[in-house]
């Protein structure tokens, strides 16, 4: 059971994460959630948000909560921001805020 929640939530992360290096670099800094329960939300939205938002997850991620975000450096790098995601699972394990697994890459503007 646990290795199936952490190969799904894995594989969540690495599909949002993929998803979010397709589409165009976005200036300003930017948060999302994306569940099977609500829309999708971003504050504030990303550059690309109106054209292409990500779609719900499938009743299958019934239990599942992804959140992405781009934070740019604390220095004054220009062109490049750490790209985080985060999927939790609200009944896994209450100890770790359900935080199943973190992915963090960087994103530069093409």
């Amino acid at each position: 059971m646990v290795t199936d929640v952490r190969g799904t939530a894995k594989n969540l992360a690495i599909t949002q994460m993929e998803y979010i290096r397709n589409e165009n670099y976005s200036h300003d800094a930017w948060y999302y959630t994306v569940s099977s329960s609500e829309e999708p939300s971003a504050s504030p939205e990303p550059s690309w948000w109106a054209e292409n938002p990500p779609s719900k997850l499938s009743e299958d991620y019934a239990r599942y909560l992804v959140v992405a975000e781009a934070k740019n450096f604390d220095d004054e790098r220009v062109g490049i921001r750490r790209i985080i995601v985060k999927v939790y699972r609200p009944d896994t394990n209450p100890d770790t805020d359900d935080l199943i697994i973190e992915l963090e890459s960087y994103e530069a503007e093409r």
